[in-house]
């Protein structure tokens, strides 16, 4: 048996346990810092625990401990500098994430990965962000045939809240609600009106539900307010001199002031069908913006795959055989060596892997330098392919029976899938790729001396080159 130093370390199992969780709820109050709990069994050695917290997509992610640290390597650009990782509750099955400085942006579905001891399962956190809004503003909007009209405003609420009137014994009192959101900040603006026709004393209340809190102001007005804003108290002579007034506007200023009314309605015309036209034109600039953010994402990753392609297309194409000598007697080579099976499969389970090459066979072909591309077909992803420097020497494989491995190439169980293994010896990298949708991995190491390709085979179904 040939002990392996293998570079990539991954700790794998065909039969691992998985569970899922239903969502819980988490709350945070705008610009201060919100907590998602992970909560799994318990674990002896927390330096054994992977936990990935991602929202749209397992890469990239929000945050990411693993091997008893956190990884920033594939963070999301819009939480770096923002996320802290509590790890002292992690060997009694809690992993906390911290986010400072919530933003409206930051409310969604998170999950929390984590993978220990053959064991992984995801957990589901809603946050909702709340912000309460300033104090309510009661103002007098009009006052007509001894009623007055008041308003109540308050702004920089989220959720959009509650408004309610209340008379003085508490009780809800009928009234208009307006609710405005404002695109700049994404906060709402609450407006309601109210009709009195009494002394009694009011208050206008605005409440965030989430919050299960509000902020609320009241008014009373004197009986003697109504008496002198009533127009029976008005004087005779005041009356008359009102009347003079109102016949000079009539003769001497109505003719100018008619004048200028239909300039200022023309010019507000105007104005509002040049609003219109600036709002429809942003509208379509915005819109063309989201395509072209949305096309650069997708030909950036297609400008990745398009590389890959070139880069193989572009290498020494190598009709790989394998070395039967390499192979142990648990591996069939067929005759030509341009096949290999295990006539009895192997479950990957960490217990039954053996150190050494027990599982392995290498190619023929040597390299020592310049890019050089082989295909491979399989009918089963229980298997590894990559490089190694030799017997006895370190590897480079795609674990293809690896969960992250799988969603990356887009695995699925008795498949057959023709695959592209493309080795950069100078770059020192090693790229597994699909034919038919260009889903990729790369890997990274530095090589010195002769490189061979290499197999790891646990299925009976066959590795043909």
């Amino acid at each position: 048996m040939w002990p392996l130093r293998v570079a990539l370390l991954f700790n794998l199992s065909l039969s691992f346990l998985h569970f899922s969780l239903s969502d819980s709820v988490s709350s945070a109050v705008l610009g201060s810092s919100a907590k998602l709990i992970c909560q799994f069994t318990p674990v002896v050695d927390a330096k054994n625990v992977e936990i990935r917290w991602f929202t749209r997509s397992f890469r990239p992610y929000v945050h990411q401990y693993k091997n008893g640290e956190d990884n920033y390597r594939e963070q999301m650009e819009e939480f770096r500098g923002r996320t802290e990782f509590l790890k002292q509750d992690i060997t009694q099955g809690v992993g906390t994430l911290i986010i400072s400085n919530v933003t409206l942006a930051d409310e969604g579905r998170y999950s929390c990965f984590y993978e220990f001891d053959n064991r992984q399962g995801e957990v589901h956190v809603e946050l909702k962000v709340a912000a309460m809004g300033l104090n309510p503003l009661i103002s007098i909007e009009d006052y007509q045939q001894g009623e007055i009209t008041l308003k109540c405003e308050s702004s920089g609420w989220y959720p959009a809240p509650a408004a309610t009137w209340l008379d003085e014994s508490g009780n809800n009192m009928k009234s208009s609600v307006e609710i405005n959101n404002n695109e700049n900040t994404g906060l709402f603006h609450v407006k309601t009106a109210l009709r009195i026709a009494s002394d009694s004393k009011v208050s206008c209340h605005v409440r965030n539900d989430l919050l299960g809190a509000g902020k609320e102001s009241s008014v009373q007005f004197a009986s003697s307010f109504y008496w002198r804003v009533d127009r029976s108290g008005i004087s005779r002579f005041i009356m008359m001199a009102a009347s003079v007034v109102v016949m000079v506007i009539v003769i001497v200023v109505t003719p100018i002031i008619t004048i200028r009314f239909q300039r200022i309605k023309k010019l507000q015309s105007e104005l509002g069908s040049l609003k219109s036209q600036v709002a429809k034109f942003w509208e379509r600039v915005d819109g063309a913006w989201c395509k072209v953010d949305t096309r650069l994402g997708q030909v950036g990753e297609d400008r990745n795959r398009i590389n890959i392609m070139k880069n193989c297309l572009c290498s020494n194409k190598v009709s790989v055989m394998l070395n039967r000598e390499t192979a142990p007697a648990e591996l069939q080579v067929e005759e030509g060596g341009k096949s290999v099976l295990r006539p009895t499969p192997l479950d990957p389970k960490p217990e039954n892997m053996k150190e050494g090459f027990d599982t392995c066979v290498i190619g023929a072909e040597r390299f020592t330098t310049g890019k050089h591309c082989w295909e491979v077909q399989i009918k089963d992803r229980f298997c590894s392919i990559g490089v190694t420097q030799g017997p006895q020497q370190s590897v480079v494989a795609m674990q293809l029976y690896d969960l992250s491995h799988k969603i990356q190439l887009g695995l699925e169980r008795d498949q057959t899938y023709r695959l592209y293994v493309l080795l950069d010896y100078e770059e020192g990298s090693v790229t597994v790729f699909r034919a038919d949708t260009l889903m990729y991995i790369t890997e990274k190491k530095q090589f010195t001396g002769d490189v061979y390709p290499f197999f790891e085979v646990l299925s009976d179904q066959p590795i043909t080159m």
